[in-house]
């Protein structure tokens, strides 16, 4: 199901982690390999730390030739603050930075989609970024 809705696209999946005392994202491309992980000093919630692997992805792939990609999240909250360009709150920032860089990405020739998935259900790619974000904290 997956791949015939996006055919041609390539797959990133993103997520965040939250702990006591700190927050990390994540994004996975699994077609190329390609994983990065970034923890941070600092606790965030985990919509934040999401929000944070998606526009990490976005800035990475701004001075790539012009791509069709489909980033897949487990989170809901996520989605509809970039959706409804929450740009209130805390969130605010972060959500004002994503919606620029799909400016920038489109102004490239990107293509770029946002989906949702459900989270630990065995999804391959969003169990591995689920493992590099967790990874992440130990890595700040």
């Amino acid at each position: 199901m997956m791949e015939s809705r996006y055919e041609g696209y390539t797959t990133v999946f993103t997520d965040g982690s939250s702990t006591a005392k700190s927050s990390s994202a994540a994004y996975v491309i699994p077609s190329a390999s390609e994983s990065y992980g970034c923890g941070q000093s600092h606790r965030t919630s985990s919509t934040s730390a999401v929000l944070y692997a998606i526009l990490q992805f976005m800035k990475r792939s701004v001075d790539c030739s012009p791509h069709n990609w489909i980033i897949y999240t487990d989170s809901r909250v996520a989605l509809q603050c970039i959706h409804n360009m929450g740009i209130r709150g805390s969130l605010g920032p972060v959500v004002v930075d994503i919606l620029r860089a799909f400016q920038s990405l489109a102004k490239k020739g990107h293509r770029v989609a946002l989906q949702w998935i459900p989270g630990h259900i065995g999804i391959h790619g969003n169990e591995q970024a689920d493992s590099v974000a967790t990874a992440a904290h130990r890595h700040r």
